[in-house]
């Protein structure tokens, strides 16, 4: 096992794993916007909402898939990082939404924003952060496995947390796997792969599956929602759904098997996380139309990435020296207090 591990720890990210991650994103941002037309009794717009939403919802396992696969090696200084970023935005979209949208002002929304993390504001980077820091124990945990204890421990960790909620639309933590532990389950998954490979039917079949899983859930959801006509209703377009788990791994492992380098890639990957923390707030600016649908979404969608890394980049160029600073004395502190 130690030997699988150190052979993908030294090789070096290809480009085609960093657009992967920039389609999860895009892919994250698209199902966001929709969600401002979610009461669409469109049939056409309805089925494209369902569409997005199947393969969508595939974006945060690919994220962890790509963790787990090349394991999270913790490191204070990124962690201090992620968490100072979400705490600037945090709050800086908390006071433009208060003076420029009027948004109520209480007790709750602002320990949301001055705790963001704590709170769950954002839930992925909370699952991410809480995921990273005890990385050092999984990592260590698993090395000790055999790869029978291994698959024990995925079974049993699939059949409470995936595939009960896939046929039994009840959850034992109602969250949708969108927590800690879903994704934990999706890092051991990875890791997995990492020492000891794919699956023979996901080698074979990867985009057949993943195109019948896509199928599937457009077909499943799109019964149910015409069945109930009371909304869209996608209970197979959960995270924690056995078919959109299929899907990401088979999206993943296509991707892995194509090798080629871009700068421009690898420096727009770089934005991933700056766009997921702040498309919340800039989605506010653009509404979707019934008459112009189409034209509208693909507006707001380029539009909200462009602003978010427009954001971003003047934040980088003005306030690196502030971050640095703040980060130096978070260690001075931490350094004291352990």
């Amino acid at each position: 096992m130690e030997s699988t591990t150190e052979n993908i720890n030294q090789q070096s990210r290809n480009s085609n794993i960093e657009i992967l991650r920039i389609l999860a994103i895009v892919l994250i941002v698209s199902m966001h916007l929709l969600g401002k037309v979610f009461n669409t009794t469109d049939f056409y717009h309805r089925e494209f909402i369902i569409g997005i939403n199947a393969i969508g919802n595939i974006g945060v396992s690919i994220f962890v898939l790509i963790s787990g696969f090349y394991g999270i090696k913790y490191k204070r200084s990124k962690v201090l990082t992620l968490i100072n970023l979400v705490l600037f935005y945090s709050i800086a979209s908390f006071i433009i939404k208060i003076f420029y949208l009027h948004h109520p002002i209480d007790f709750k929304s602002i320990t949301t924003n001055i705790f963001p993390i704590a709170t769950n504001k954002y839930w992925f980077i909370t699952s991410y952060i809480i995921l990273t820091l005890l990385s050092p124990f999984i990592n260590k945990f698993i090395e000790n496995l055999s790869q029978k204890q291994y698959q024990k421990l995925l079974l049993i960790f699939a059949v409470f947390f995936v595939i009960a909620p896939t046929f039994l639309w009840v959850e034992i933590l109602s969250d949708s796997g969108k927590g800690p532990i879903n994704m934990l389950f999706l890092y051991l998954l990875g890791r997995y792969f990492a020492f000891y490979g794919f699956p023979n039917f996901i080698k074979l079949y990867p985009k057949v599956i993943m195109g019948a899983c896509f199928c599937l859930i457009v077909a499943l959801n799109s019964l149910i929602t015409n069945y109930f006509n009371n909304g869209i209703i996608m209970p197979f377009a959960r995270d924690n759904n056995i078919l959109i788990v299929l899907e990401a791994i088979c999206c993943f492992y296509a991707f892995l098997q194509w090798h080629f380098n871009s700068n421009t890639i690898n420096y727009l990957a770089k934005y991933v996380f700056p766009i997921y923390i702040l498309q919340s707030a800039v989605l506010h600016l653009f509404n979707i139309r019934e008459e112009a649908f189409f034209i509208d979404f693909t507006k707001g969608l380029f539009c909200t990435i462009a602003i978010c890394i427009g954001i971003e980049l003047i934040r980088r160029i003005l306030l690196t020296g502030l971050f640095t600073k703040t980060q130096e004395i978070q260690n001075k502190i931490i350094d004291k207090m352990v």
